[in-house]
C-alpha cells in the first residue's frame, strides 16, 4: 500500500478554503475544470458524478468524492431531498507542478469509512482560517499536518504503486520555475528564463521539456491560466482585469486562450463556481 515515503520530498500541500452547506435537488454543475483538487462528502444524499470519458459513477452519502485539480467534470443531485455536504480545496504537487491526485491514481469515490475521517480533518482547517490568515505559526504548521494526514489517507485507495522520481536536473530549473510565479503579469520570454538557471536558451528549452513535459512558454501560459482560474473563484475582480493580472495582453486573447484550453469562457466558469458555493 502505497504510504507518503514512496513519494518525492518535494510535495507542497496548498489550502484553497473549505466549508459546509445545503444542497437542494434538483441542482446541476455544468462541466468544469478546477486550478485545484476538491474533495466533497455527502450526508443525506448523493452526487451524480460525470467524467469525461467515463461513465458517470454515484457518490452516496458518507462518501467521499476526490476530484484531482483540472479534471474536467459535472454533477447532479440524486434523490428528493435536501443534503448536507462538507468540501474542501486544496492543492498537492511536486516542484514540476504534478498534481499529486493524479500521479497516485486516486479513484473518483472513497468509501465512507475515509470519508468521516476526511470530514474531521476538513472541519479542523476550517476552523484554523482566522488564525492562518493572521498568520499565526502554530496554525500554519497544524494546517499542513493535516493536509498531509489528508493524503496519507487518500493514498490508502491509490492504484499507482509509486512515483517516478522527478528529473534529476529539475533542481537547476527551480529558479527558472520561481521567476515565473512572480512575473505573470509581464511578458516573459525563453531567453529571460534561460538566465535564471545559468543556461543557454537551446540548452534550458531541451532540459525544461525532458524534466516538465511541456516547453517554457507552454509552463508560462498554463501558470498564467491557473492565476486566472483561482481569481475568477476567489475574487469578484472583472474580467478584463484578471486577464491582465494574469499576464494576458488583451481581453479577447485572455478570453480566446481559456476558451481553448478549458472549453468555457472565464464569465460562465465564474458563474458555474457560484451557483455550487
Amino acid at each position: 500500500m502505497p504510504t507518503p515515503s514512496n513519494l518525492p520530498t518535494d510535495i507542497r500541500f496548498s489550502y484553497e478554503g473549505g466549508n459546509h452547506g445545503d444542497r437542494r435537488h434538483p441542482m446541476r454543475i455544468e462541466w468544469r475544470q478546477l486550478p485545484h483538487g476538491q474533495i466533497e462528502i455527502p450526508d443525506g444524499g448523493s452526487w451524480i458524478l460525470e467524467l469525461e470519458g467515463r461513465a458517470p459513477v454515484t457518490v452516496r452519502s458518507g462518501e467521499a468524492m476526490v476530484l484531482p485539480r483540472g479534471l474536467r467534470h459535472a454533477l447532479g443531485t440524486a434523490g428528493p431531498r435536501t443534503m448536507h455536504t462538507a468540501w474542501a480545496m486544496f492543492c498537492f504537487e511536486d516542484l514540476a507542478g504534478q498534481d499529486m491526485l493524479a500521479a497516485a491514481g486516486i479513484p473518483p469515490v472513497v468509501p465512507s469509512a475515509t470519508g468521516r475521517q476526511l470530514v474531521g480533518i476538513m472541519t479542523e482547517l476550517r476552523e484554523l482560517d482566522p488564525a492562518a490568515a493572521r498568520g499565526e505559526l502554530s496554525a500554519l504548521v497544524r494546517r499542513q499536518a493535516l493536509g498531509f494526514r489528508m493524503l496519507e489517507l487518500l493514498l490508502a485507495h491509490a492504484t499507482v504503486p509509486s512515483i517516478a522520481p522527478p528529473d534529476p536536473e529539475l533542481a537547476r530549473l527551480l529558479p527558472a520555475l520561481r521567476h515565473v510565479e512572480a512575473n505573470l503579469a509581464r511578458p516573459l520570454y525563453t531567453a529571460e528564463l534561460a538566465r535564471q538557471a545559468y543556461l543557454s536558451p537551446s540548452r534550458f528549452h531541451s532540459v525544461f521539456k525532458r524534466a516538465l513535459g511541456c516547453s517554457p512558454l507552454a509552463h508560462v501560459r498554463n501558470a498564467r491560466l491557473r492565476l486566472a482560474q483561482h481569481l475568477l473563484l476567489a475574487t469578484d475582480l472583472p474580467v478584463g482585469e484578471i486577464g491582465a493580472r494574469a499576464g494576458f495582453t488583451s481581453p479577447y486573447y485572455f478570453s480566446r486562450a481559456f476558451r481553448k484550453h478549458l472549453r468555457t469562457t472565464p464569465t460562465a466558469f465564474r458563474q458555474a463556481f457560484r451557483v455550487y458555493r
